[in-house]
């Protein structure tokens, strides 16, 4: 019988943490080379790690299954809500790790606040991890940002229908369920451009992608 194979992006990225170095690790040439070379499909989610596949494994076209990750409508209605006179929410669901480039979202944030005289902007952050007490920190700072922690789905499909966008800060994505929820609630996505959300964001109609890892464009 022939063997598939489910993966995870296999994009190695600079890192500090203990997490990130395991990941790298576990995704080197050696090791994923050659545990790839033992099925004869390999299933993913997003068109960067068909490239990589190719480019970096030599895995030939034939064997890699571009199959994009799907949501049920009915879980997720269209719905445009209004919203506070004068305010423009943004909102960033995610594990709070590295990956996540949550020291982007923080920096971004001390950034607008810095620059702008009054600012009229908030940002509500949901999710849990081990950057939790930064979050918390920069909660204490600024008086325009809101920390929710982990909250049921119901809950966060609530905050994609009360904002007016959603922030995606992340280094690297396999998919980016996130970006894809949020436009099924009609909330617009800026995030860097990265493997998941590059091929789910319509620059100019559903959100904007730009250069990863660049803090002022994003947060401009």
């Amino acid at each position: 019988p022939k063997k598939a194979l489910l993966i995870f992006s296999s994009i190695v990225y600079p890192t500090r943490s203990f997490r990130g170095r395991v990941h790298n690790l576990l995704y080197s040439k050696i090791f994923y080379g050659f545990f790839l070379n033992k099925y004869d499909f390999l299933i993913v989610s997003n068109s960067a790690d068909v490239k990589l596949l190719n480019a970096s494994f030599n895995i030939e076209a034939e064997k890699i299954k571009h199959i994009p990750y799907g949501l049920e409508p009915k879980d997720f209605p269209f719905k445009l809500t209004s919203q506070d006179a004068g305010t423009f929410k943004v909102l960033f669901v995610g594990r709070l790790e590295e990956q996540k480039g949550v020291d982007s979202l923080i920096e971004i944030i001390k950034e607008i606040n810095k620059e702008k005289e009054q600012v009229c902007i908030s940002f509500t952050i949901i999710g849990d991890g081990p950057l939790k007490s930064q979050v918390e920190k920069l909660v204490n700072e600024f008086s325009n940002v809101g920390y929710l922690g982990a909250v049921p789905r119901e809950k966060v499909k609530e905050n994609y229908l009360s904002h007016d966008l959603l922030l995606v800060t992340s280094r690297w994505e396999t998919f980016s369920y996130v970006t894809l929820e949020a436009q099924f609630c009609g909330l617009p996505v800026v995030s860097y451009d990265v493997s998941g959300p590059q091929d789910i964001i319509l620059p100019g109609e559903t959100g904007m992608l730009t250069d990863s890892g660049d803090i002022k464009k994003l947060g401009d």
